[in-house]
């Protein structure tokens, strides 16, 4: 292989390492240039074979990569120091706090919905009565001796119990199955959340030993 072209396929995997790290450790390019010292403009050209890495900052990032294949292959013991324990355990105690605020709104929120689910189940069981009541006093209406009489004296009223028996089917139509099914996802949406909150948390408190939250 001519020099040139090993050369090119040097520098071609150096870039390519220093893309694996960045993406590694979470960064943009300008996150990881502002770290070892570099522009954004330099590191790009680096990072995209058109310039070498300053051989210091070149072997710093090296060593990190090891480590980082190191503990991924288990080779480097994955533990946590004191430093980093210290860290979470603070962290933990905030967010715990936030879980059982967030666990109790649930639950606040399910006993709402408890409630709106059952007016709805009621108001759907009236408006389908109101219907079928409606209907009959049509039919009796039409079908009766004193039908004819009474249409003549009161003209209006099947006109009303037709308004009333629409108005009773559009009522239905804000509380029927699909509308209630809605509201029962969103229960087991919360009641789901609630729960999952509810274990982490526990589990949380158990293993990092923070007593009763």
């Amino acid at each position: 292989m001519p020099k040139e072209h090993a050369k090119a396929a040097r520098k071609g995997l150096k870039s390519g390492f220093y893309t694996s790290i960045r993406t590694k450790m979470g960064l943009s390019q300008e996150e990881f240039a502002s770290i070892f010292g570099l522009s954004r403009r330099s590191y790009s050209l680096i990072e995209g074979g058109h310039r070498d890495m300053p051989i210091q900052r070149d072997n710093l990032i090296v060593q990190m990569s090891l480590q980082f294949l190191e503990l991924e292959k288990g080779i480097q013991a994955n533990y946590r120091s004191l430093e980093t324990r210290l860290f979470l355990n603070g962290e933990y105690k905030w967010n715990l706090d936030q879980m059982r605020t967030r666990e109790n709104d649930c639950r606040r929120k399910m006993k709402g919905l408890s409630a709106e689910l059952e007016r709805l189940k009621l108001a759907a069981r009236d408006a389908n009565h109101a219907i079928i009541v409606a209907s009959t006093a049509i039919r009796n209406l039409e079908e009766s001796e004193t039908g004819p009489a009474l249409k003549a004296e009161y003209p209006n009223v099947l006109k009303g119990l037709e308004r009333y028996k629409k108005v009773s089917y559009d009522r239905l139509l804000t509380c029927w199955e699909p509308v209630q099914a809605k509201l029962q996802a969103k229960y087991e949406a919360l009641a789901g959340e609630a729960k999952a909150l509810r274990s982490f948390r526990l589990k949380i408190i158990k293993e990092q030993g923070l007593g009763k939250r």
